[in-house]
């Protein structure tokens, strides 16, 4: 029997919009839409698969063959910034977190494997020394997964905007430099400047599919400001790969001659639930898969907004979507706590208000504490309570911890990511890996902390736990923020809203 054809499409515009022709909010369905990237896994007619993996009913990762043995396999794809990744260590595992299958990434950085129902599958990222294991659990039939390696754009080089044509000079105070959360600022008004990607709250390389292939790719919005923070004239550039860096080790992006032609929007703040509480607000661009977080600037007297209201000045032409974050906060800010109201759509074509209501937060589950505790060695626990009830109700839970350790090889440091079901129990444990790959797991003595967990009520942007998991790996630790930082949310998916429980015990000052 022939094995049956594994077509994997990853998502087209969603993560990064690589694609000029692309429009609309990125869709995080696995689409083979024009433009997708399809995979055909399948081997050559007349080649018999190895009668104990049709048994076992296993993907032979380095063939990326399917066994026609009945449900449909859970798929895993891994890219970084260079492209996809192959020869990554993956686990597949039953519910309760046993290994069942352990192989790696295939050239096309697939991993597939038929897992009974509720199983779990973890992606080995990074080194036993820095170590950075991503689980999934509650697989159903056919769940695809994408796996961004973030750790990979740890190496790129400064970014270094160009902006052709003559300079706006007529009132300009300074230029402001975006390159997803980097921002470089020039206060005596020169160019160029570089922006310096890293590990931020968020990232400045948008990874994502690119034709058929995958990688990185770096929005850059380039803004000419008047000494109030008002905008005279903006350049932009997409859809730029990774490149040989110049002399001087930069990434050179040209942008286009200016522009002038922006799109205000006046946040507007509608049914604060406390009055003791606090909001704050983000407004992102959407671009090369990755959030703009816009400048805020206070609007002109008597239009209705936050005290003081507040203007944003959107890029005609850069965004596939736009996307505005409200985190309430049941204290003051500064707090490791907070509810974040997150709702993506088109990017604006006239200037006008954006109200942002706050009420969703009343009823969204509440962290008030978390702890790690490693009762199994190599298997910690993450768990934590709340201020009523429970999450059974949530589409789906992330939750990252971290730990630190002295080994015989010297330091571990690492970051476990658990991505799970909304679930009525208080806890999550790590599964456990087979003893070749231990090494990955925290070492004897290890001491954790509870990074950041994240309870996602996807609403209408994410009305399932499948249609969420592309992007559980997004989500970024808050460790070591005063507060909650935003935008704590990556792109949604889909058009829509959702609602975001966020507690980073770590956090507070």
């Amino acid at each position: 029997m022939r094995p049956r054809v594994l077509l994997l499409a990853l998502p087209v515009t969603w993560l990064a919009c690589f694609s000029p022709t692309g429009s609309g909010v990125p869709s995080a369905e696995f689409d083979a839409g024009p433009g997708g990237a399809v995979f055909d896994a399948s081997t050559p007619d007349g080649e018999a698969p190895d009668a104990a993996a049709a048994e076992a009913g296993w993907v032979d990762a380095s063939k990326d063959v399917v066994l026609d043995v009945g449900p449909a396999p859970v798929t895993v794809v891994v890219g970084g910034a260079r492209g996809f990744e192959a020869g990554v260590p993956v686990v597949f595992a039953d519910a309760t977190g046993a290994p069942i299958f352990t192989g790696a990434t295939s050239g096309a950085g697939i991993a597939a494997m038929i897992v009974p129902a509720g199983g779990m599958v973890t992606v080995l990222l990074g080194t036993p020394s820095q170590p950075a294991p991503y689980t999934v659990m509650g697989l159903a039939s056919g769940d695809q997964v994408l796996v961004v390696d973030r750790g990979s754009l740890a190496a790129l080089p400064p970014i270094l905007p160009l902006v052709a044509g003559a300079p706006l000079d007529a009132g300009v105070g300074d230029y402001e430099a975006f390159a997803g959360v980097c921002t470089s600022t020039s206060m005596y008004a020169s160019l160029p400047m570089n922006l310096a990607p890293g590990l931020h709250a968020g990232p400045c390389v948008g990874l994502g599919p690119i034709g058929n292939g995958f990688g990185a790719a770096y929005p850059v919005v380039v803004e000419a400001q008047n000494g109030s923070g008002g905008v005279l004239g903006y350049a932009f550039s997409r859809n730029n790969g990774i490149t040989m860096p110049d002399e001087a080790g930069n990434l050179e992006v040209t942008l286009p001659p200016w522009s002038t032609g922006t799109v205000a929007q006046t946040l507007a703040l509608a049914d604060l639930p406390d009055a003791t509480a606090s909001a704050a607000v983000a407004y992102s661009e959407i671009a090369d898969g990755i959030l703009t977080p816009l400048p805020q600037i206070p609007a002109p007297a008597g239009e209705a907004g936050l005290p003081p209201a507040q203007l944003v000045h959107t890029h005609p032409g850069f965004a596939d979507a736009v996307q505005t974050e409200l985190v309430v906060s049941p204290q003051p800010l500064y707090t490791p706590a907070g509810i974040a109201i997150v709702t993506a759509g088109a990017p604006p074509t006239t200037s006008g208000t954006v109200t942002l209501d706050a009420s969703l937060a009343a009823a969204a589950p509440a962290f008030t504490a978390a702890a790690v505790t490693s009762p199994t060695a190599g298997q910690p626990v993450v768990g934590w309570t709340l201020a009523g009830g429970d999450l059974h109700a949530m589409t789906g839970v992330v939750a990252q911890l971290g730990w630190s350790a002295i080994t015989d090889g010297g330091a571990q440091n690492g970051v476990w990511t658990l991505v799970a079901p909304g679930t009525a129990a208080s806890t999550l444990q790590a599964p456990a890996l087979p003893s070749t790959l231990s090494g990955f797991a925290p070492a004897s003595g290890a001491t954790f902390a509870a990074s950041t967990l994240f309870a996602i009520d996807g609403r209408t942007a994410m009305p399932t736990y499948a249609s969420m998991l592309p992007i559980g790996s997004l989500f970024v630790s808050q460790a070591g923020n005063c507060y909650v930082g935003l935008p704590a949310v990556p792109p949604l998916p889909r058009p829509g809203v959702a609602v975001v429980s966020i507690f980073s015990p770590g956090g507070g000052c």
